[in-house]
């Protein structure tokens, strides 16, 4: 127990440093990472120790550790590892954590510790994106929006994949913002750390977000305004091309090994968060109401079917006749209502010609593409609150842009400045006119 917690200190200055110092060169606030990564680890070690009186379980965090306690105690043997595959699957995530163990003995609170950090960083990349594209450095905004996120603080600081997933996903983000500013070198290294991260971690859901990544950033290269050509939209059409015939070999090559590991994970998530309630969608939500001939005919057009049927549930559900009297339909609502503050004002961002241009606009894109893709497979509002974070992510360097634009840069539709002018308008007017009747 000692030797964790002097790792963990030595994790918490180690990573102190370095986000200091990059935020200090990108000039954005400190805050929002000393805060967040505060939080988290405080939240991580009263939630996930078994001493402390808020224990709520590891949720699926035990898998991951047995896993990785089996391959250190395989090396330590001298023996190589032959158990389960690592790779593609879950396997990465105890493999990193196995090394830790090799290193130092058990740990817990370190890997809590580091899951918090990660996310902790994911919202450093989000200041400098947010800076990049809107010219405004957020600060205890940004704070708000992820500490009020409940899939955040019950999920970032664990033992789970996630923290690291949503890290390479902000990598991502800021990868699209970097090629839109023509810093090509620092978004195509972005570009790959994000695939590197997304892929490793987690590979089924991965590999959609990786793709859809790359597609974006070859729309935003081939359409620069400043540099459009024909032969550089005759390369991007070619690049997209190949994506497109790509995408289900790979999608299928890197999910065979792992779809089975991945239900059973949601299964005990599941049973975790929601105390053994089951979280399904509701009856409307079957894709048996859709025509048959159209939805039974290929396998594709079924999964497109389903994402049809589902996603009015992923972007406002739960409805009001699938909330039960148990704690976990709290989260499950609070969770809708953060995701839907984010979309409503990324679209009022939008709203206003100015803030829309191919980066702003492959955000939001990138958000709905998300919902569409997780509405194929998603069946129970417990495991949706969890990959929802992905689609959150996109929206929020948006959502920042519309909450500062009110202060007055004018970013938003209308600042607190206009809106005063307005109304200071509209009193004036209504005097004259009461002035111009009694003078006639």
């Amino acid at each position: 127990m000692l030797t964790d917690l002097l790792l963990s200190a030595s994790i918490i200055v180690f990573a102190g440093g370095f986000a200091f110092l990059t935020t200090r060169r990108w000039d954005v606030s400190p805050v929002p990472f000393m805060v967040v990564a505060a939080v988290l680890i405080l939240v991580g070690l009263s939630t996930q120790l078994a001493a402390s009186p808020f224990y709520l379980g590891l949720f699926d965090g035990p898998y991951y550790l047995e896993w990785a306690f089996a391959i250190s105690e395989a090396w330590r043997d001298g023996q190589p590892w032959s158990g389960r595959v690592i790779w593609p699957g879950k396997g990465v995530w105890p493999l990193m954590i196995a090394v830790v163990n090799y290193s130092f003995g058990p740990v817990l609170v370190a890997v809590i510790v580091i899951n918090a950090l990660v996310f902790a960083f994911s919202i450093v990349l989000l200041q400098q994106t947010t800076v990049l594209l809107f010219d405004v450095r957020p600060k205890w905004t940004i704070i708000a929006l992820a500490l009020t996120s409940s899939p955040v603080l019950l999920n970032a600081p664990t033992v789970l994949r996630e923290a690291i997933f949503w890290f390479g996903i902000s990598a991502g983000i800021l990868a699209i913002t970097y090629l839109y500013r023509a810093s090509f070198a620092r978004g195509v290294a972005f570009l790959l750390l994000s695939a590197l991260v997304v892929l490793g971690i987690r590979p089924n859901l991965g590999v959609v977000i990786a793709y859809l990544l790359v597609a974006a950033a070859i729309a935003i290269w081939a359409l620069r305004r400043e540099s459009m050509s024909i032969s550089r939209m005759f390369v991007g059409s070619t690049l997209f091309a190949v994506l497109c015939a790509t995408f289900f070999p790979t999608f299928f090559a890197l999910t065979a090994i792992g779809d089975i590991e991945e239900r059973v994970s949601i299964v005990a998530t599941l049973l975790a968060t929601g105390g053994g309630v089951t979280t399904a969608l509701g009856e409307s939500s079957e894709v048996s109401e859709l025509p048959g001939f159209v939805c039974d005919s290929a396998s594709y057009v079924r999964l497109f079917c389903d994402s049809l049927a589902r996603l009015p549930f992923l972007m406002f559900g739960p409805f009001l006749w699938e909330i039960g009297p148990e704690p976990v339909w709290i989260l499950v609502v609070t969770s809708t209502l953060h995701f839907l503050f984010l979309l409503t004002t990324s679209v009022l961002l939008l709203l206003k010609k100015s803030n829309r241009n191919i980066a702003s606009l492959s955000l939001l894109g990138l958000s709905l593409a998300t919902m569409v893709v997780l509405a194929a497979v998603m069946t129970n509002y417990g495991i949706i609150i969890r990959f929802r974070v992905v689609a959150e992510l996109f929206l929020l360097p948006l959502s920042l842009a519309f909450i500062l634009g009110l202060r007055g840069d004018g970013l938003g539709i209308f600042h607190l400045g206009q809106i005063r002018d307005i109304g200071r308008g509209r009193a004036k007017r209504r005097a004259e006119v009461i002035i111009s009747g009694c003078a006639s």
